[in-house]
């Protein structure tokens, strides 16, 4: 049973899909609302680390070593920071979507067993190096590096987060979760941020490339995680939780450019 697609919108653009997990996990401390540069991290709520924990307990690692950090933003995101670390928004604990965590720790897991952090950081200290030796001789030289080596490192990140969604299914599968469980979570973030992605989705691969690799929704998903129209429900909800952490955020800035014009 395929759960319909609703309120897709282009939000970012195609380039945005190909960011690679470390860009992911910079742009989840660094980004968000305008009150982000007072936010700091919090522990993640029990029940939340107790998915993470649990899914990593089912892989065969040692789950007492999982960290999971809460940061404040009404968007819907998470990221591994590598080493058994991960970082949370309250936008997606807050939407007690049981079903939608497991399905995105999942895929945070699985970046996090492969090493995808660890690796993205080395590649891209790689490129840094070869365009600061280039650049020492040849004015502009550093750019022409880092710009020739954009479409390597989006190509392999692809790779790395297809690779993940693999990886994530068979997490699942020995966690005695649904392998669906990733489908459910992307079709979840897909009703709220539009077919073009954003937030979670933004440094994954195009959806239909995902879901190609991904089993169908049975029978069990709507006793498991709901009917269809609680999903939409739910989406209203943290859309809204959006628009006006976005409104107070504007609100705000104006009072301080009033404040410094004055």
């Amino acid at each position: 049973m395929n759960l319909p697609l609703l309120d897709r919108s282009r939000e970012v653009t195609m380039m945005n899909r190909s960011w690679w997990g470390v860009f992911s996990f910079v742009a989840l401390l660094l980004t968000g609302c305008a009150t982000a540069k007072s936010s700091k991290l919090g522990t993640a709520p029990p029940e939340v680390t107790t998915i993470f924990r649990d899914l990593t307990e089912a892989s065969g690692r040692d789950s007492t070593s999982v960290i999971v950090s809460e940061r404040r933003s009404p968007t819907i995101n998470a990221a591994s920071a590598g080493g058994s670390r991960f970082i949370v928004t309250s936008g997606l604990v807050e939407t007690g979507n049981r079903c939608l965590l497991i399905g995105v720790a999942a895929h945070e897991l699985a970046d996090d067993t492969l090493g995808h952090v660890q690796a993205a950081r080395s590649a891209q200290t790689g490129v840094n190096a070869a365009a600061n030796i280039v650049g020492a001789f040849i004015p502009f030289g550093g750019v022409v590096v880092q710009l020739a080596a954009m479409p390597a490192l989006q190509a392999y990140s692809r790779s790395q987060e297809a690779d993940a969604d693999r990886e994530a299914m068979i997490i699942l599968d020995r966690a005695g979760q649904p392998r669906w469980m990733l489908r459910y979570a992307l079709d979840f973030l897909t009703r709220l941020q539009g077919e073009g992605g954003g937030g979670w989705l933004s440094s994954h691969p195009a959806r239909e490339d995902r879901l190609a690799e991904q089993p169908a929704f049975d029978d069990r998903v709507t006793d498991v995680c709901g009917p269809d129209i609680e999903m939409d429900r739910q989406v209203a909800i943290a859309r809204t939780r959006i628009f006006l952490a976005n409104e107070r955020g504007l609100a705000k800035e104006s009072r301080e450019d009033e404040t410094a014009r004055d």
